[in-house]
């Protein structure tokens, strides 16, 4: 499911904590509950790419720009018989956003205190199991549901827009009317899944994932449409991808590799849960717990995996081996120092790029800085057009600390235009 997944009108609750920033701004405006206010400015400065190298500086006209402050809350959806939630329902983060405009483009800053993370599933070696295995990706949880296992995800804020006024059921019911669970796919399972309720109906989704936003300042421009129809179908989509542009992708491998056979000597060709692309020791890990495809060229920090013996030691292309030692193994609530992402990452292209953003760890949270145009050479209705300056309802989704506390959300909020 998306991270802004179900309306929760009830927890749009006022808080007025002043967030632990490096650069704290002066609050001149009164916070409340529902209503953005973005100021009308002649230009923007101080934009700065790459905010997370250092101590942030950005227009000073952002302290003259009103706070809304919400709380994002993790929604108890058991209601619809749903368990997406279980284990950490309720859980919450005060939420400050600020806007502006200028003749050509929106700008948003986000902060919010939480831990911050941008981990992406790693990789590590199971000495019981004698496996390979990826960490979990959100909270586990016993049948009483007490926490087991901490989750290993990047964090994530989005934002859902109405394009057009089209999704009549995001007008009065926000996420709700768009969030299916438990729908049974074609094979029965009951998955959630996210789309709209009619052929010409499609909502805006700006995704950032943490990783993207620090490494390339960018975030994810997407949508969700009505999924042909189809129940059981995943409405989510990204704005159209130029076909030479690799994406984000799983770092497994889907393909034989040789397992070698210490005890006679001999190997076979067979596919195995395994990380594609692996470190050598000597490099460790590196980019932020993160694997970039840049990573993986020739000559890159990256070396791809071509077989395992029974021991669990992987051979790498450049015939390097890498040893599960307890380096490469679960260190208690972690994980050793040189387990492997479980995730490559690479710039976005085409329209999937309108959006900029620059985030900053602030040691405490993240300031989130976000640039759009107000109006894109979308010509397929995929992005929301902003330029009329008419009110824009929207919602915003969190996954935060570890994305151990997903789907956080808000809706029912309003972006509004000073004129």
């Amino acid at each position: 499911m998306l991270s802004v997944t179900i309306l929760f009108f009830a927890y749009c609750t006022r808080h007025d904590q002043v967030l632990d920033l490096s650069q704290p701004a002066t609050d001149t405006g009164t916070p409340n509950t529902s209503i953005l206010t973005s100021v009308k400015v002649s230009s923007v400065s101080g934009f700065v790419e790459q905010l997370q190298t250092g101590t942030p500086t950005f227009d000073p006209q952002w302290d003259q720009a009103p706070k809304l402050t919400v709380a994002a809350v993790v929604p108890d959806a058991t209601f619809m018989s749903s368990n997406n939630f279980i284990g950490f329902v309720g859980n919450s983060t005060n939420v400050t956003m600020r806007s502006m405009y200028d003749a050509n483009n929106v700008y948003f800053l986000v902060e919010w205190n939480a831990t911050p993370n941008v981990q992406s599933a790693f990789w590590y070696y199971d000495p019981v199991a004698k496996a390979w295995a990826q960490e979990v990706t959100k909270l586990t949880v016993d049948a009483n549901g007490i926490a087991t296992r901490q989750g290993f995800t990047q964090d994530k804020f989005a934002m859902l827009f109405n394009i057009d006024s089209s999704c009549y059921a995001f007008k009065s019911q926000g996420c709700y009317g768009v969030c299916h669970l438990d729908v049974p796919n074609t094979t029965g399972v009951l998955q959630s899944f996210m789309h709209t309720n009619g052929a010409i109906e499609k909502l805006d989704l700006w995704w950032t994932d943490m990783i993207m936003a620090t490494k390339y300042n960018q975030m994810s421009d997407g949508y969700e449409d009505y999924a042909a129809g189809l129940n059981y179908a995943d409405g989510r989509h990204t704005d159209n991808q130029l076909a030479t542009t690799p994406l984000a992708f799983s770092n497994k491998s889907t393909k034989k590799v040789k397992i070698l056979y210490s005890n006679t000597g001999t190997s076979k060709d067979t596919c195995a849960l395994l990380p594609m692309y692996a470190y050598p020791t000597s490099k460790a890990i590196a980019n932020s717990n993160a694997m970039f495809l840049s990573d993986t060229v020739s000559g890159g920090a990256a070396v791809k995996v071509t077989g395992i013996d029974t021991s669990g030691i992987l051979y790498l292309a450049d015939g390097s081996t890498i040893n599960p030692n307890t380096d490469y193994q679960r260190a208690g609530a972690g994980v050793g120092q040189y387990c492997i992402p479980g995730s490559f990452f690479a710039p976005f292209q085409g329209s999937r790029a309108d959006i900029t953003c620059n985030a900053y760890n602030t040691g405490s949270g993240w300031r989130l800085l976000i640039k759009r145009a107000l109006k894109t050479s979308d010509a397929l209705k995929q992005d929301v057009n902003l330029s009329n300056l008419a009110d824009q309802p929207f919602g915003i989704g969190l996954f935060f600390n570890h994305a151990n506390n997903q789907h956080a959300i808000v809706s029912g909020l309003t972006l509004k235009f000073q004129k």
